[in-house]
């Protein structure tokens, strides 16, 4: 839809230049005007920031309904009503063919297929687009059980609690809003906060389009030299999936985690979603893992490993909008 709106709108946007020069420009070309000049300016944004490498194109949703203004406007100008309908009926037919693999490969949402395992806990305080996203519906779990140790580290501690993961999100986003002041939070990847990315130790660190390339046993090797030039402890908490290496299946987090004086406290089982039928969905590698630093385990009583099993929570279908076992 966007790259063809940009096709479309080069001749419109030449065009409405050209009635402006001749001061003939009419009230719809002043909108079109405006509309092309937002639809430039984003997808500008999105070249600038190098490119649309998020899943599923969403750099590009934004301006998804300013190209379905454009695409009217020119379609508004086509001579013959046929053509019209035959351009129409090609847009709906490449839309059908760009959505299908996006759903059935690429898409962490929820297809109304597919039913969810939420607690009735969960589906009363998180709203309808969390609960249909199935990073999010992982990710339930975690926030709840992050909210109940950092309070505890964070008063025995005297300091904000360190907490480290490559995937940020909405764990972040949620803990932010509890604990406000008493959390620092370490992205591995370097997307959403920047105290690893503008290390100088780090400047030779190659990156990719999901942030900095390197895992939890890079961070740790560098570590000695992140405390020296940049003051980057080790972090207190660490949480992320539990497979780091999707090429490598027994590259387990815990694994690789556990030599550097961490504990896991926390993993999940099952999955989040369950698919009834044969039409396509994408369901999720991995859950989620918690990890202690050792020294701060008797802080939290020595916690014993919390193993939450999705099979134990009730399904929920996005219609009707009740619980069925």
């Amino acid at each position: 839809m966007a790259a063809l709106a940009v096709l479309l709108s080069l001749p419109m946007l030449f065009l409405t230049g050209k009635s402006w020069w001749k001061k003939t420009l009419q009230p719809l070309n002043y909108l079109l005007a405006i509309t092309l000049c937002g639809f430039f300016a984003y997808g500008g944004f999105v070249w600038a920031a190098g490119g649309d490498w998020m899943q599923a194109s969403r750099f590009f949703v934004p301006i998804i309904p300013l190209a379905t203004l454009v695409l009217l406007c020119a379609l508004q100008a086509l001579p013959y009503r046929i053509l019209t309908h035959a351009v129409i009926t090609l847009l709906v037919g490449a839309q059908f063919a760009l959505q299908y693999p996006v759903v059935a490969q690429q898409s962490r949402g929820t297809p109304v297929w597919v039913q969810s395992r939420i607690s009735p806990e969960h589906a009363v305080r998180y709203n309808a687009f969390e609960k249909i996203n199935q990073e999010h519906v992982r990710d339930f779990a975690v926030i709840d059980h992050l909210a109940e140790i950092i309070p505890t580290l964070h008063e025995e501690l005297k300091r904000p609690v360190v907490l480290m993961s490559g995937q940020a999100g909405m764990v972040f986003y949620y803990t932010a809003q509890q604990f406000y002041g008493k959390v620092i939070f370490r992205d591995l990847r370097g997307l959403v906060e920047s105290s690893l990315t503008l290390c100088p130790e780090l400047r030779h660190l190659p990156r990719s389009s999901q942030g900095l390339a390197w895992n939890y046993r890079n961070f740790f090797e560098q570590l000695p030299n992140l405390q020296k030039a940049c003051d980057i402890a080790a972090p207190d908490i660490i949480y992320d999936i539990a497979i780091y290496d999707s090429s490598d299946m027994s590259q387990t987090l815990d694994k690789m985690i556990a030599p550097f004086g961490y504990t896991l406290i926390h993993r999940e089982g099952g999955w989040p979603v369950v698919n009834n039928t044969n039409l396509p969905y994408n369901r999720l590698l991995a859950p989620n893992m918690i990890f202690v630093r050792n020294d701060l385990l008797p802080l939290l009583n020595n916690p014993t490993l919390r193993v939450f099993n999705y099979k134990e929570l009730p399904l929920t279908s996005r219609w009707p909008h009740n619980y069925v076992r």
